[in-house]
């Protein structure tokens, strides 16, 4: 079996999304305003593990989603 990050019922989830969060905000303040791609090979993840995480943070109002293009 293959884990990737705790389960939902591990006691440490909240910390591990937080310290996550954390990373990606650092990466943002650090860098400016990026691609997801960008943000997620800075940070060792897939654009679409990225995205997903920036998507999260935009629904909280932590970041903001201004450019999508089409392919």
């Amino acid at each position: 079996m293959i884990a990737i990050g705790p389960r939902a019922t591990d006691p440490g989830t909240d910390e591990w999304w937080t310290d996550l969060n954390a990373e990606i905000l650092d990466c943002l303040a650090e860098g400016g305003a990026m691609a997801p791609a960008d943000v997620g090979r800075r940070l060792g993840m897939s654009e679409g593990a990225a995205v997903s995480c920036l998507s999260m943070l935009a629904q909280e109002g932590k970041v903001r989603i201004c450019l999508v293009e089409r392919r």
